[in-house]
């Protein structure tokens, strides 16, 4: 079965879903969405001073992105779920 698919019939992000399933506030979607932050992706490499750079973004709406980010395993700056494998994912290809 392929990765993807099983991902998510596991109920498991996978790091070319949208921010909007890590099932976030709207709010703190629409600020990361602003920012060019569009897939889950674009956040794993993130720091907590990058994200605090984002007009209004503050520790609120901080402490939402990383309860929702520690329920799948990840943490900001690189960490993904065991057997993950990151690739680079061109803005225009589909997968």
């Amino acid at each position: 079965m392929e990765r993807a698919a099983r991902a998510r019939r596991l109920g498991k992000l996978y790091e070319s879903d949208p921010i909007e399933k890590l099932q976030i506030p709207h709010r703190v979607c629409a600020k990361l969405r602003r920012e060019g932050i569009e897939l889950v992706h674009d956040l794993l490499f993130r720091t907590d001073a990058s994200l605090y750079r984002i007009p209004m973004f503050g520790r609120k709406s901080m402490a939402e992105l990383k309860n929702a980010l520690a329920e799948q395993g990840m943490i900001l700056g690189g960490r993904v779920p065991e057997g993950w494998k990151l690739v680079r994912i061109d803005a225009g290809h589909d997968q």
